[in-house]
């Protein structure tokens, strides 16, 4: 059984729905896959990771000296 997966919104770029549209135009099947693993599995995979941290975890940065231990 597939755990839920709420809706997800992708938002293309002009050039992205120009190379669906001639895709679709060409009948391009390798074109389609290559797309696919281009452009939307990126897309996918950025929409799909966790996106909210806490706030102790946001703000970390090793760089940083710690105020609280004075180093």
């Amino acid at each position: 059984m597939r755990p839920h997966m709420d809706k997800i919104l992708l938002e293309l770029e002009p050039s992205e729905v120009q190379r669906i549209m001639g895709i679709i135009l060409d009948d391009d099947a390798q074109e389609s896959l290559a797309f696919m693993k281009d452009c939307l599995e990126r897309k996918l995979r950025d929409r799909m990771r966790p996106h909210c941290a806490p706030v102790f975890e946001a703000n970390y940065h090793p760089w940083e000296k710690d105020p609280v231990a004075g180093e």
